[in-house]
C-alpha cells in the first residue's frame, strides 16, 4: 500500500531531496538511518511507497520511521496508517487484486492480555513485535481478543491475520475478508520479504514462522496454490518443508515438494520427532534447525 510520503516526511521534520545527487526520478532521498549514510542514499519510492537504501538495501518503512523517530515498529506503524493512500497494482498483480485499500481492524501495540499468550507460548513479546510488526485488538468486533500479523508482499501491506488468544474461538485464526485484502494471502506467503541466499524453510502457519525466524516462510494452512509455487520458484533455490507430524499434513507436504521439485526447485522433506507442530519446538532446537 501506498501512502503520502512527501507530506509524511514534511510533517514529521524529516529532510529529505528531490533532485541532485543520489536522486532517481519517482523517488524521494533522506539519509538512511540504517546504515552510516551520509550523502542521502535512502529512497521512498513515490509509486509503491517502498524503501531501498542503495548501501544497505530494502527495508520495511516500519523499521525505518521507528528509527528516524526514536518510537516502536507498532507505534511508527499507527504513524504511517495516517498517511496511507490507495494502491494501484502493476499489471501483473491486478487479476488478483481485488481491493486497494485495506481494511484493519482497530488496533494497539501488543497489550498485557496479548504478551500473557505469547509467553505462554514460550515466546518473546517484544522480540516478535518488533521482527514482525505485531499489534493486539481489544473485546470488541471481528476481531475481539486477538494479534493481528500483518502480511507483506514485496514491501507492500496487503492483508492481515488474527490469531485467538482466549482458546475459546471457532477460528483460532481468522483472515482478512477476501473482499478487502490488495492480494488474497493465499497468494502470497508470510515472511517472503525476508528471505535470503535463495534458501527457505516452508512452514504452514505464521506462530511457525515466529518461531523459526526470518528466512522461513508460511502457506497459511496445509494447502497450497500455484501463485505460491511460483512465488517460491521465483525466490529460492532450495526450500526446506517443515510441515505438522499429522498424515494430512505430511500428505500435503509431499504434494508440495513434488510441485516445487517440478519447477525446478530443490526440496527436503523434514519430519519432527517429539513435537507436533514447529511453533512448539523449544526455541534453542529451533534455532539449532534454522542453523542447519
Amino acid at each position: 500500500m501506498a501512502f503520502e510520503i512527501k507530506k509524511m516526511l514534511g510533517e514529521l521534520k524529516i529532510p529529505y531531496k528531490e533532485h541532485g545527487k543520489n536522486w532517481q526520478p519517482g523517488w524521494l532521498q533522506i539519509k538512511c538511518p540504517c546504515c552510516d549514510d551520509h550523502e542521502m542514499h535512502g529512497g521512498f519510492n513515490l509509486t509503491y511507497g517502498n524503501y531501498n537504501c542503495w548501501r544497505c538495501g530494502k527495508h520495511r518503512v516500519t523499521e525505518v520511521i521507528s528509527i528516524i523517530l526514536g518510537i516502536t515498529k507498532s507505534e511508527a506503524w499507527h504513524v504511517i496508517k495516517g498517511y496511507r493512500t490507495a494502491y494501484t497494482p502493476k499489471i501483473q498483480d491486478r487479476k488478483r487484486a481485488t481491493s486497494s485499500i485495506l481494511k484493519l481492524p482497530e488496533c494497539t501495540p501488543l497489550k498485557k492480555q496479548h504478551k500473557k499468550y505469547l509467553i505462554g507460548r514460550n515466546f518473546d513479546p517484544k522480540k516478535l513485535e518488533n521482527d514482525w510488526d505485531l499489534m493486539g485488538t481489544n473485546h470488541l468486533g471481528d476481531y475481539k481478543f486477538r494479534i493481528i500479523a500483518p502480511i507483506y508482499l514485496k514491501n507492500r501491506l496487503i492483508s492481515f491475520q488474527g490469531r485467538d488468544i482466549t482458546g475459546q474461538s471457532t477460528l483460532r485464526y481468522q483472515a482478512c475478508p477476501i473482499k478487502n485484502e490488495v492480494i488474497n494471502h493465499k497468494h502470497s506467503l508470510y515472511g517472503i520479504d525476508y528471505v535470503s541466499d535463495r534458501r527457505t524453510i516452508v512452514v504452514e502457519g505464521i506462530t511457525d514462522v515466529w518461531r523459526l525466524g526470518k528466512g522461513t516462510v508460511a502457506t497459511f494452512g496445509t494447502s497450497f496454490k500455484l501463485e505460491q509455487i511460483l512465488l517460491l520458484k521465483e525466490y529460492v533455490d532450495y526450500c526446506a518443508i517443515l510441515f505438522d507430524r499429522s498424515a494430512a499434513a505430511q500428505q500435503h507436504a509431499y504434494q508440495l515438494d513434488v510441485s516445487l521439485q517440478s519447477m525446478g526447485v530443490q526440496t527436503e522433506i523434514f519430519e519432527l520427532d517429539d513435537c507436533e507442530d514447529p511453533a512448539k519446538l523449544p526455541q534453542e532446537e529451533a534455532d539449532k534447525f534454522t542453523k542447519s
